[in-house]
């Protein structure tokens, strides 16, 4: 196991084969809806906290996972502050692809773009990550939280 800090809020864990093992992980792709992945996001969490200083305490944590070619995964953590990013949690991909064509139709067909925004699919809900950087209007932010779910997700 690696554990590599990227940024000031931003680490990297790189795990071999024989480690997600350990953990029980033997198939792909990387769920945590099993108990050896949430025990693995569990110990990651502990291990950047103790390691890098970076905890979750009123943050997001967006994680991704890459396959490795000789097995095992790279774990990406981000550490972003609840005011400097927005996320949205969409229930069904037809109330995500709503969103976004009713964005499309507020730009006057100019195409909404995505370009800076994230969107990772979880089991079956979607979360689109926009960063402060990408501009949004009170109404394109209204139309967001339209179509996402009502769990509070996207407030700034």
């Amino acid at each position: 196991m690696t554990i590599k800090r990227t940024a000031p809020r931003s680490a990297e864990i790189t795990l071999q084969a024989e480690e997600l093992e350990a953990w029980g992980i033997l198939s792909q792709p990387l769920s945590l809806n099993s108990i050896g992945g949430r025990r693995l996001l569990h110990d990651m969490l502990a291990l950047l906290a103790q390691t890098c200083g970076l905890r979750r305490d009123g943050n997001y944590t967006l994680i991704r996972c890459r396959p490795l070619r000789q097995g095992g995964c790279r774990l990406s953590a981000e550490f972003t502050r609840l005011p400097s990013a927005r996320l949205y949690r969409f229930d069904r991909a037809d109330d995500l692809l709503d969103a976004v064509n009713a964005m499309t139709h507020l730009r006057h067909f100019d195409y909404f773009t995505t370009n800076g925004a994230t969107i990772h699919p979880y089991g079956n809900k979607f979360f689109m990550y926009i960063p402060q950087t990408l501009p949004l209007s009170p109404h394109e932010k209204a139309v967001l939280s339209e179509f996402a779910a009502a769990s509070g997700d996207g407030e700034e």
